[in-house]
């Protein structure tokens, strides 16, 4: 059984001492919002049928933001995830079921491993110096309201879920070391080739624009064009840069500040922070994010003195954001129409966490926020709701014509490619080689660095086709033969002139490590595939997990 190491406190975590991180306080701590004690259930959802009280769910949500802050190197889910598309309270919900799998395997972690995995965690993020977890506890856990036995459970957890994907996983395991072989050589041997390509740029003035094709093409293509739901909201920013001198004297009053900086700007040698180039720049640009967190804080502080009171107006309705604003001073804009997939241009905010509140907004809900941005925190109003349409032919015309354009002069490219591979192929055929053909044509074929299905990088093709394109069309002919393909940017014609024997003594040395990652990846693939299916079973009515109903008319302006 899974069991609490609280009764070995003194002699596990002495173990743990590790890991000098450097952190910042924040005043504002998204882990508050499932930190409640109550038992209560209500829009949670259930797994297989059995509701998901708010302590469970607070406590797997606090370990997704150490799940983040570990996997991420040292950033927390708001400040970093939104560019990734990382959502932490959907992927709490996925957490609460692989807990819940946990125990139904009856799965348990001994407290030496889990002391263990600490340690090397630890150690890892901090190149092997040491902190106690008195200070860990300080800097990392305490501003999050996090806690000691929040760590213990989160790694615990960990081990458990890695002891599940090899358990559920087992059968991905089940291949020979002369598969593997075959799949190494595969995936490693070379060929050496020469490829022509032919461009649409090439042809992009020989395409006729004629109003009738224009039409026509506008026509075949409107779905193309249609604009999905869009949202237009009012909204009120607090920004950070109000409140940099507040910041500033309050770290002046920090004791330990500068000790931290210098023992930051030690660990990290010459990989400087944020891309800086020097010690002194690195040094300056923690200075700068530090205050800039610490300003942030307080300029989420305001917002939420704000937004109490626009929430409590009554009558509730969107011109209370402005009624309440204007007295401070404060400036009401408004965004653009946005869709769901990318947010408003006018400022930088977490996507996901944006528009969902956003596009949840209603007549009798009209107001979102505070949502924490990187320069700023919003309060936000319904202002407008946009259903989707397909736009005119007149307001997108321009947009039309390029690619009515673009399309063509592509079309075009691919025939001539094509056209070119049937010469080489019936010259071929008579005896003359590819290079001839070459000659006869007039046209200039790329000699390309020998390169396999695992290459990653071949700069010489980088500008003319996707790589993975041209990996497809050289290995799906045998050496001596050549190959044509439509590309993304025209047409393609590959000959491969050999294909070159895989390093012998390479391979032998490369086998045990390819053969582990062969069987970590085929484990991980057969957990995800079981895991998908529960997911599907298991978290049904998961409000968070549940499609986007489209605005309804009633809530349009």
């Amino acid at each position: 059984m899974i069991g609490t190491i609280r009764k070995h406190k003194a002699w596990l975590w002495a173990i743990i001492i590790t890991a000098i991180i450097f952190s910042f306080v924040i005043y504002f701590n998204p882990t508050s919002k499932y930190s409640g004690r109550d038992g209560g259930t209500a829009r949670l959802g259930s797994i297989s049928g059995r509701p998901i009280s708010q302590n469970e769910f607070g406590a797997a949500y606090r370990e997704m933001n150490l799940w983040y802050f570990f996997r991420s190197g040292g950033n927390w889910p708001e400040s970093a995830a939104k560019q990734s598309g990382f959502d932490v309270e959907r992927e709490t919900y996925f957490r609460l079921l692989m807990l819940h799998k946990l125990d139904e395997l009856h799965i348990s972690v001994d407290d030496a491993s889990v002391a263990e995995a600490a340690r090397e965690r630890l150690l890892s993020m901090n190149r092997g110096k040491p902190l106690p977890l008195a200070e860990f506890e300080k800097q990392i856990l305490l501003p999050r309201q996090l806690t000691v036995e929040d760590l213990q459970r989160f790694l615990r957890h960990e081990l458990g879920i890695q002891q599940m994907v090899a358990l559920v996983g087992a059968n991905g395991n089940l291949f020979t070391p002369q598969e593997a072989r075959m799949l190494y050589i595969r995936e490693n041997e070379e060929v050496s080739a020469q490829a022509v390509f032919f461009n649409a740029s090439n042809h992009l003035a020989g395409v006729a624009i004629t109003p009738e094709a224009i039409g026509q093409f506008y026509t075949n293509q409107m779905s193309n064009y249609r604009l999905p739901d869009r949202v237009q909201v009012s909204y009120v920013e607090f920004l950070a840069t109000n409140y940099w001198a507040e910041a500033a004297q309050e770290m002046v009053k920090m004791t330990n500040l500068e000790q931290n900086l210098d023992m930051e700007i030690l660990q990290q040698g010459t990989n400087y922070y944020g891309g800086a180039h020097t010690a002194a720049e690195s040094r300056q640009k923690m200075r700068d994010t530090y205050q800039n967190r610490l300003a942030l804080g307080k300029a989420r502080k305001a917002a939420n003195d704000f937004a109490t009171k626009v929430f409590d107006l009554e009558p509730r309705n969107p011109e209370n954001l402005a009624k309440l604003a204007q007295p401070q001073g404060l400036a009401v804009k408004v965004t653009a129409p946005f869709d769901s997939d990318f947010g408003p241009k006018e400022f930088p905010v977490p996507i996901i966490a944006f528009t969902r509140k956003a596009f949840g907004l209603t007549a009798d809900d009209p107001f979102g926020g505070p949502i924490v941005g990187d320069t700023a925190v919003y309060v936000m109003a319904m202002n407008k709701q946009f259903p989707s349409e397909i736009p005119s032919l007149e307001s997108i015309h321009a947009q039309v014509v390029a690619d009515y354009t673009r399309i063509q002069a592509t079309y075009t490219a691919q025939l001539a490619a094509a056209k070119f591979y049937d010469t080489v192929t019936n010259a071929m055929a008579g005896g003359k080689s590819f290079n001839t053909v070459c000659i006869d044509t007039r046209v200039n074929p790329v000699l390309l660095p020998s390169f396999s299905l695992s290459t990653r990088e071949l700069p010489e093709a980088y500008a003319y086709v996707d790589l993975n394109q041209l990996k497809r069309a050289a290995f799906s002919v045998p050496p001596g033969k050549a190959n044509s393909v439509p590309i993304t940017e025209g047409g393609l014609v590959v000959f491969v002139n050999s294909r070159l024997p895989v390093d012998e003594a390479k391979m032998n040395a490369d086998m045990p490590r390819f053969y582990a990652a062969i069987r970590q990846s085929r484990q991980n693939q057969a957990f995800g595939f079981w895991f998908s299916r529960e997911v599907d079973r298991a978290l049904r009515d998961v409000p968070a997990l549940q499609p986007k109903a489209p605005p309804g008319p009633a809530n349009k302006k």
